[in-house]
């Protein structure tokens, strides 16, 4: 009898142990999973913060070569202002038709200049505008691939040494990649 009692304690114990070791490996499979899901998803965010930065560079080029149209405009705008005054000196030197022809005909071209330089200079700034958003989502998308590939180094740290509390610290910093990663998706 007391045979089969210290078999059935033996048998508890392999069982209670078999147990504790399928709950072990379950949880294993948890952080592995955890580990893959982080590694790719840091990755997607970095590249989309490359995407970021290079539409920021290709806006702020834009902006520059449009301003270089805008700048051409001011000078259109500026060449007809001073040929409008100039005759219109003229005409007030000595009274003349063409004189006043061609000073309201230099009004209206400076006009027209003046409205395509500000047109231009209302597509640089929303170039240079939409840059500094591009800039903007980069750095959020940048720091949540930081906390992202922190957090997979934090949860294989966990793996390694077997602790569900690193485990817990690395999906606590991943759920902040993620909250940035959301905010600079927009």
């Amino acid at each position: 009898m007391e045979n089969e009692t210290l078999e059935e304690k033996t048998r508890e114990v392999v069982l209670d142990t078999l147990r504790e070791a399928q709950r072990e490996e379950k949880w294993l499979l948890y952080l592995s999973f955890s580990i893959i899901l982080m590694a790719v998803l840091g990755t997607v965010v970095s590249s989309m913060a490359e995407e970021e930065v290079t539409k920021a560079i290709l806006m702020r080029n834009e902006a520059v070569l449009l301003q270089d149209k805008a700048t051409d405009a001011w000078g259109y705008f500026q060449g007809k202002a001073l040929r409008e005054s100039l005759y219109r000196v003229a005409n007030q030197l000595k009274a003349d038709p063409l004189f006043t022809q061609e000073s309201k005909r230099y009004e209206q071209e400076k006009t027209v200049g003046k409205q395509r330089a500000e047109a231009w200079e209302r597509e640089v700034a929303a170039r240079l505008a939409e840059s500094d958003r591009a800039f903007h989502r980069h750095h959020l998308l940048r720091t949540a691939g930081v906390l992202l590939q922190l957090a997979t180094a934090v949860a294989s740290l966990a793996a390694l040494v077997k602790r569900k509390s690193a485990w817990v610290v690395s999906l606590a910093i991943a759920v902040g990649g993620v909250i940035l990663f959301l905010s600079g998706s927009r």
